[in-house]
């Protein structure tokens, strides 16, 4: 699916000033590109990256459960949309591990409106955890600065990709979403020292 443009700006507002910034489950590595153009040093991570080798950026093969990164070598680290794709405990270990005292994480995702038992949402749309939950696996070694809810974004998103003929949404995936009434959200935090 196409990320959306507006997203994206917001990402790149919430990110500091400049310094080293990973984006976790980079894919194609458009956010790459335009960290790089607008001064960041770039470097991303995909379990399976399509990023085209650039002198802009590095990418790494690797997943958030296990990034391929020293230790504080990022001031600001980004996931969007591989949150819900991942292991939490071990996904939020690695992030504070990767990233510097201070620095900012920013996670962009899908996130359940109705608590209680979760539908498995499939392999592309993994599991859909409340914003309570969220909040409550990154909230050891970080601090929420800031919560916008985006579900118009994802709306859009969606519909430009059935546009496109890119949408990949099957019946059960689009059950498991209509069940927990998906809303997509962008989190801004910082790493504790």
């Amino acid at each position: 699916m196409k990320k959306s443009p507006e997203i994206t700006e917001k990402i790149l507002a919430a990110l500091p000033a400049c310094g080293t910034v990973a984006d976790v489950g980079c894919g194609s590595g458009e956010l790459l590109l335009e960290l790089a153009r607008r001064g960041w040093k770039a470097i991303g991570v995909d379990p399976s990256p399509t990023v085209p080798e650039r002198p802009e950026y590095r990418v790494f093969r690797g997943r958030a459960e296990q990034l391929p990164l020293s230790d504080g070598s990022a001031d600001a680290v980004v996931l969007q949309c591989v949150f819900s794709l991942c292991k939490p405990e071990e996904t939020v270990r690695e992030l504070a591990r990767v990233l510097r005292p201070g620095g900012t994480l920013v996670v962009a995702d899908l996130y359940a409106r109705i608590g209680g038992e979760q539908p498995d949402g499939g392999p592309d749309i993994g599991r859909v955890e409340t914003r309570e939950q969220i909040e409550a696996q990154l909230a050891g070694p970080f601090r929420l600065e800031s919560f916008s809810e985006e579900s118009e974004a994802l709306l859009m998103m969606v519909a430009q990709s059935i546009l496109d003929g890119t949408a990949c949404v099957s019946r059960e995936e689009r059950k498991a979403l209509k069940q927990i009434s998906a809303g997509y959200g962008l989190w801004v935090w910082t790493r504790n020292a």
